[in-house]
């Protein structure tokens, strides 16, 4: 039997590229389950085609692949010249199928130079074929349905469409191991939980081609997103691509419950379609659905002219889209989206003006919820209208769209032509947007409405029209609901004198703000007194309310009757600029007795003191707005605790990593059983000092629980430091010696007497300073950095690599130079294998930045 290997692509050309791979190629990864699951060789490419020639070039391709195109009406010139240059380079066997093989015959196939077109579901058929390769006996083709092809010859046949499948549960499911290589990892998955529709909408594929509604069993689907979220536990969005999710009740309830339980253990939300006429008949369907997830949901529009609507064979009433609105509003739905058809049936400047100003109606009731995007009428094939366009008042002007790849219109009206189409979409898009960032700036979106489209965008990575048309064009704005969806606060959040006790922090970097730095500051429609300025500065994040007040207070205090006073105009101060956007308020890094709790959790477990195991040592770098701002991200550029955490555990701790703002630490460290605790390590630079000393001492007033604090900063760090972080010890240098020696030691419950490289308190509350502590002199013994120890999000995107350590210079500047510790690199083979050992076990490209300068040969 000849040995066949299959490529199942979806091409496009590069101007595509961001609206069709956004979502995966749902129909290849069927087809290639199907395939491999009857023993065959089968990868899967969606991305633009002269990426396909390269992914072809790699994987071998030749005379044994078989090529699957997968052909739409806007892609078909692009698989039409692609065919002939795989037929020309690989001289594989290439097959045709898609939406668009409905409309295709002997022309294209000829043109093409392809081996075949397949129509209809393709899991059944396309393995048929292929057996026939296998067994050297294509002449099989002919008695395939849905096959296209030529005889030896060379006159061609034509099979029709194969015929639909009707129990979609005896297909293999989507397990996510065959996907395109773009597709690894990403945070949404596609789901098809059903196929063809019951509407024939004139202008529709589905409602021209489908021939009945076929439904994949509740627990067929649920078994396969859980199969898929094992493969891939980074999923955050599911997306519900069939058009008939909502159209029966009781499984969409059935959904909805097993749904709730699955997000119980992943955290993720998701996407429907859902017809008009099922919202209105069964309103409760949208609350039941949001109650499990369910955070946007997309409706047809396509025009609001009743005529129209009726030639398009909607059965649906423009009011319809109002009571929709009503329901989802009602239901606490985030995010409600519908289209429109821009250059359809009928159409002329009046019905197109009618829309514009419904859809205006329509987002002015949604109030941040609603948004409608808008496309070109497209000519599918064998749909009513592309059979007789006549009938629609439409004249198609480009059949093949070589002119479109959906950005330009192909047909014209009655009335209108291409160009004014054209321009009508572009009016209609603009006209959006000044509605959507009038509304906002009127005050008529409520802020937790915004509030929450920026929570779904950080949780989720779901953005959508109003975040990025309106709410992130003010850029101050933009950045303080950032801010506040990662857990700061404003003043209205805090009652009474709570509020003194938070840390304001500016959201502006000073020095990259020119209009701050005029003789009478300006920013964001705020000019600034010199007092407000004072303020602003001040607000860096490592201050409380109350500590800034007793700072400002000398200096302006003839102004005011008694402190008291004054620290009520330095809070109306801070809320006028939270006003224009400029600052947000990080919590109180005081210890709370409601903290206290925690400690008496592990009695409630049944556990006796043997079965404890009090060996988990929790690493924290604490960073601020301003850091973050700054360009600080969570993607290893703090690798030092994550090579810090792996020598731990090698040394019988279980270290837990956490990067996070200064009043979620102790949130993170609540996490674990307090009698499992050992200590708490703190990395500590010159921007974060003043809130690790803060949180240092609430943690070891509250917990008792032994602190350690190292990192860059550590060198500058004196008795002041040491007494008001109520820390255990400061360790300085490189920390992997002298922080086992003191975790040894804690544990032994013996002194600190004699470790080098630590300060710390003796018995007698004398400061004892035991110098720079002892180097790794051998870095090739150390273990790789343990990313995966952390409790926090890290972006993979790119990772920070240590090829050596110390420094042969000495910069004034510098805390490598004040230490003056030996350089000392690690070798190439073991670099080499560090970056080895990423990519395989992080299962992707990550481009690697080697973080030192001393990298020298």
């Amino acid at each position: 039997m000849k040995t066949i290997n299959l490529k199942l692509m979806l091409i496009h050309r590069g101007t595509r590229t961001h609206s069709i791979t956004q979502i995966e190629p749902i129909g290849h990864m069927s087809l290639a389950e199907m395939m491999a699951s009857k023993g065959l060789d089968v990868a899967v490419f969606s991305g633009e085609l002269l990426r396909g020639l390269e992914f072809l070039d790699r994987s071998g391709a030749d005379k044994n692949t078989v090529v699957g195109l997968y052909c739409d009406y806007e892609n078909q010139s692009a698989v039409l010249s692609f065919t002939k240059e795989i037929k020309k380079r690989y001289g594989a066997i290439v097959f045709i199928g898609g939406p668009q093989t409905v409309g295709l015959g002997e022309d294209f196939l000829r043109a093409s130079q392809a081996d075949a077109i397949m129509r209809g579901e393709g899991e059944y058929s396309l393995y048929e074929a292929i057996h026939a390769i296998q067994n050297e006996a294509r002449e099989r083709w002919e008695n395939i349905s849905g096959m296209c092809s030529f005889r030896n010859d060379g006159s061609y046949y034509d099979n029709d469409i194969y015929p639909a499948i009707e129990n979609l549960d005896e297909l293999p499911i989507i397990t996510g191991t065959i996907k395109s290589a773009q597709h690894q990892g990403i945070n949404h998955m596609a789901v098809m939980s059903g196929r063809g529709c019951p509407f024939h909408c004139s202008f529709c594929y589905e409602g021209g081609n489908s021939k009945n509604v076929r439904r994949r069993s509740v627990e067929n689907v649920m078994k396969e997103i859980r199969c898929r979220l094992k493969q891939n536990p980074n999923v955050k969005y599911i997306f519900f691509g069939d058009d008939t999710f909502t159209l029966d009740k009781e499984r969409v309830r059935t959904f909805c419950d097993q749904l709730k339980e699955l997000r119980k253990e992943h955290d993720f939300v998701w996407f429907a379609d859902a017809h008009v006429n099922i919202v209105i008949k069964y309103p409760e369907i949208v609350k039941m659905m949001v109650d499990a997830g369910l955070v946007r949901m997309q409706i047809g529009i396509e025009s609001c002219n009743q005529h129209i609507i009726d030639i398009y064979n909607k059965k649906i009433k423009r009011e319809g889209l109002f009571d929709v609105i009503e329901i989802c509003h009602a239901a606490g739905l985030p995010q409600l989206v519908g289209n429109i058809i821009i250059g359809g049936a009928l159409e002329t400047r009046e019905t197109l003006d009618f829309t514009f100003d419904t859809v205006n109606e329509m987002i002015k009731a949604g109030r941040g919820m609603v948004e409608v995007v808008s496309t070109f009428y497209m000519p599918f094939p064998e749909t009513a209208m592309s059979k007789d366009p006549a009938a629609f008042g439409i004249i198609v002007k480009d059949e093949k769209a070589l002119t479109s790849v959906g950005d330009f219109p192909v047909i014209e009206t009655k009335t209108l032509s291409i160009e004014e189409i054209c321009a009508a979409r572009n009016a209609f898009f603009e006209e959006n947007i000044r509605l959507m960032r009038k509304m906002l700036n009127d005050g008529e979106i409520p802020d937790a409405v915004i509030l929450q489209s920026y929570a779904l965008s950080e949780k989720y990575g779901l953005s959508g029209m109003w975040q990025g048309l309106a709410y992130s064009r003010y850029p101050y704005f933009d950045a303080q609901y950032k801010a506040r969806v990662r857990g700061d606060k404003l003043t209205k959040d805090y009652p009474g004198e709570t509020v003194f006790a938070t840390h304001p922090q500016r959201i502006a970097l000073l020095s990259l703000t020119p209009e701050l730095a005029a003789e009478i500051p300006a920013l964001n429609g705020f000019v600034y007194s010199p007092f407000e300025f004072e303020v602003l500065k001040y607000s860096s994040g490592k201050l409380a309310m109350f500590e800034m007040a007793k700072i400002l207070f000398p200096e302006y205090q003839k102004s005011f009757e008694n402190f008291d006073a004054f620290k009520l105009h330095l809070l109306d101060t801070i809320k006028k600029l939270e006003a224009v956007g400029m600052c947000v308020l990080s919590g109180s890094l005081s210890a709370k007795v409601a903290d206290k709790e925690w400690e008496n959790r592990g009695e409630t477990v049944k556990k006796t003191v043997e079965d404890v195991v009090k060996n988990k040592f929790m690493l924290f770098k604490l960073s601020t707005i301003g850091m973050e701002i700054a360009g600080f991200s969570r993607n290893g550029a703090f690798l030092g605790i994550y090579g810090l955490a792996s020598y731990l555990d090698s040394k019988g701790y279980d270290t837990i990593v956490c990067e996070c703002r200064p009043d979620q630490a102790i949130d993170y460290l609540k996490r674990y059983p307090f009698n499992e605790i050992c200590g708490i390590g703190f990395s500590v630079d010159f921007e974060n000092k003043h809130v690790v000393k803060k949180v240092s001492a609430a943690i070891t007033q509250m917990h008792n629980i032994p602190v350690l604090i190292g990192g860059p900063e550590a060198i500058s760090l004196d008795e002041d430091d040491l007494r008001q972080s109520q820390a255990v010890a400061i360790v300085r240098g490189e920390g992997e010696l002298a922080m086992v020696a003191v975790l040894n030691a804690l544990k032994e419950n013996r002194s600190l007497d004699g470790i080098a490289g630590i300060c710390y308190l003796n018995e007698k509350g004398e400061y004892i300073d035991m110098g720079e502590g002892p180097v790794v002199e051998n870095l090739d013994e150390l273990p790789f950095p343990a990313y995966h120890k952390s409790i926090t999000p890290i972006d993979y995107a790119s990772l920070y690599l240590m090829s050596s350590r110390g420094c042969p210079y000495h910069c004034v500047f510098c805390h490598e130079g004040a230490l003056k510790r030996p350089m000392r690199q690690r070798s190439v083979a073991n670099v080499i294998a560090e970056m080895k050992h990423f990519l395989l076990t992080l299962n992707g490209w990550i481009p690697f930045a080697v973080r030192l300068k001393r990298f020298r040969p």
